[in-house]
């Protein structure tokens, strides 16, 4: 059942049928969000492996059904699994970071109307949508900048954590892209 499962998620997640165009190393779906939002699709596409990248057979992909709760990573298996314990989290009201690109649900769950369910954030359309909101505002911020929108994705108001999640987005970019 898991490698069914598995066989799932990296089509679905990791190869969204790539197309065949200058992206083709990236998942479409990335790519297209990426492209939609005047995001360079290789910098979006590496600030997912460093959120929720997870070897399997040898190789690093994002991992939708990841969350991050009070600095500890955990990787689900499935999204109910990380439904339940993503609302467990946040009704004892803890630092929670959410799916594919790690929402951190404390500082956006004002853009979502009462009642929301967190969960929802752990399907990866709507998780790479919304991270794509959020990186265009920091782009916008940086005037252009994207490596600087790239730290302040990760944190907007303390250098220091945006300089070193930036180094780690970049080693990725390098590795895959360069």
């Amino acid at each position: 059942m898991f490698r069914i499962l598995l066989t799932l998620v990296l089509t679905a997640i990791s190869d969204f049928g790539c197309a065949d165009n200058k992206y083709q190393n990236i998942p479409t779906g990335y790519s297209e969000i990426a492209i939609r939002n005047g995001i360079p699709p290789k910098v979006f596409f590496s600030m997912a492996l460093q959120e929720s990248g997870t070897l399997i057979q040898g190789r690093l992909v994002p991992w939708p059904w990841t969350l991050n709760i009070r600095g500890k990573g955990y990787r689900y298996r499935s999204e109910a699994a990380a439904c339940t314990a993503l609302k467990h989290a946040v009704r004892a009201h803890l630092s929670v970071d959410i799916g594919l690109l790690q929402i951190h649900w404390q500082s956006h769950k004002g853009r979502f109307r009462e009642g929301f369910s967190p969960c929802v954030l752990l399907r990866p359309p709507i998780n790479l949508k919304l991270a794509a909101q959020i990186f265009k505002e920091q782009l916008s911020r940086a005037e252009g900048d994207v490596w600087k929108a790239v730290g302040w994705y990760h944190h907007p108001s303390k250098e220091s954590y945006a300089a070193r999640y930036r180094q780690f987005v970049m080693k990725h970019y390098q590795r895959r892209f360069v």
